[in-house]
């Protein structure tokens, strides 16, 4: 998913209340303030059990992603990157730490749902798509999937 190459962001996997109060603090900016999303939408019931990922550049959080995982699958969700960070490659590294704590936890495969105007990032990653589009938060996305 890298678009291009940048700064290398310091990630921060796991992390407590302070963490997740900052995770949340980028992803209502780019969900609920950018793109419109329905703040009850945002924030579920998954982010009490998933795997977290933080991006910091220069000690200030300007990324972050999450990992839904169950016996049987991995879903990757919830990846943002504040505007001014972007075409960087944090998306990326994001991204690939959350793969990376995927095949650590034994998944061959993880899937996600990509909002549609950027699955090429997600397919330079090598990620496919599969089946057709929906809509999701009134955004249209598509699922993807990658063996690990």
């Amino acid at each position: 998913m890298n678009d291009s190459p940048g700064n290398s962001a310091n990630l921060r996997i796991g992390f407590g209340e302070a963490g997740f109060a900052e995770a949340l603090a980028v992803r209502q900016r780019v969900f609920i303030e950018e793109q419109g999303v329905p703040r009850d939408l945002e924030h579920d019931a998954d982010d009490a059990t998933s795997t977290h990922v933080l991006a910091e550049l220069a000690g200030n959080v300007v990324g972050t992603g999450r990992l839904v995982s169950s016996n049987d699958s991995a879903r990757i969700g919830r990846v943002a990157v504040l505007p001014e960070f972007r075409h960087r490659g944090i998306g990326s590294q994001v991204v690939a730490a959350l793969e990376a704590e995927a095949v650590a936890r034994g998944f061959t495969e993880v899937t996600l749902h990509a909002q549609t105007y950027v699955q090429e990032l997600y397919a330079k990653a090598g990620y496919s798509v599969s089946g057709f589009s929906f809509q999701e938060a009134g955004i249209d996305h598509v699922l993807m999937i990658k063996r690990l």
